[in-house]
């Protein structure tokens, strides 16, 4: 697992407590530090998940971003979505081409519209309730790809 952790920052930030010594007005100053280190933590096996969060805890973790899901392959998985967006554009400007007595010429304009990779709750299933499994309990989502593009043809008669 080490190869996939990764400091993502540290933060030392001092702190000054003065504490009053009860039988007299005076004031004994110290100085103490508190040290942030954010970690970034990369599973390739979604169900060890909880089961490394709940091992985090235990070992002193006080705060916790969340889990974030990504693809693997994302860039295959993005370029196999914009060919077939452009297939389908093409697909879809031959039939409205076609329905005003029009064919497709050259292409004079392509371009990607936003792609979106959304994490989603979609189809989750409710995790089971925290129990002494050694494991905070987890429950896997969807994550959605959208691929959009933008082709402005020539028509032909």
């Amino acid at each position: 697992m080490s190869r996939g952790i990764q400091t993502q920052g540290l933060k030392l930030t001092p702190i000054s407590i003065q504490d009053r010594d009860p039988k007299s007005k005076a004031t004994i100053n110290r100085k103490i530090y508190r040290l942030i280190n954010d970690l970034s933590v990369r599973l390739w096996d979604i169900r060890l998940v909880g089961e490394i969060v709940q091992k985090l805890v235990d070992r002193g973790v006080n705060s916790f971003q969340g889990v974030f899901y990504e693809y693997s392959n994302s860039a295959g998985k993005l370029d196999a979505l914009r060919a077939a967006a452009v297939r389908d554009a093409h697909r879809q400007a031959e039939v409205y081409a076609s329905a005003a007595g029009l064919r497709l010429g050259r292409i004079l304009e392509m371009k990607p519209a936003q792609n979106v990779m959304q994490p989603s709750m979609m189809g989750a299933k409710a995790a089971p309730a925290f129990s002494d499994s050694g494991s905070i309990p987890l429950s896997a989502g969807r994550q959605r790809i959208r691929v959009q593009i933008f082709i402005i043809w020539a028509l032909a008669h």
